[in-house]
């Protein structure tokens, strides 16, 4: 795509096909693969990163379900 290059504020150029800009905690793209990644499969991998740490602890059920 011709003209997907952007300038914010004088600041940096962004090629939006290949990167991602955040603006209030979301991520915007061309790519939406990338769009995706950004914005749904890092928060699922940080989510189960944490469980994982919980589920070696031994928790009761109702300990589980208040972490969750």
């Amino acid at each position: 795509m011709i003209g997907v290059k952007m300038a914010l504020c004088g600041m940096k150029s962004f090629n939006l096909n290949f990167e991602t800009i955040k603006i209030l905690g979301i991520h915007f793209s061309y790519n939406k693969k990338l769009e995706q990644e950004k914005n749904f499969y890092e928060h699922i991998n940080k989510i189960q990163n944490v469980f994982n740490i919980w589920r070696m602890r031994d928790l009761s059920l109702e300990g589980k379900i208040t972490v969750f």
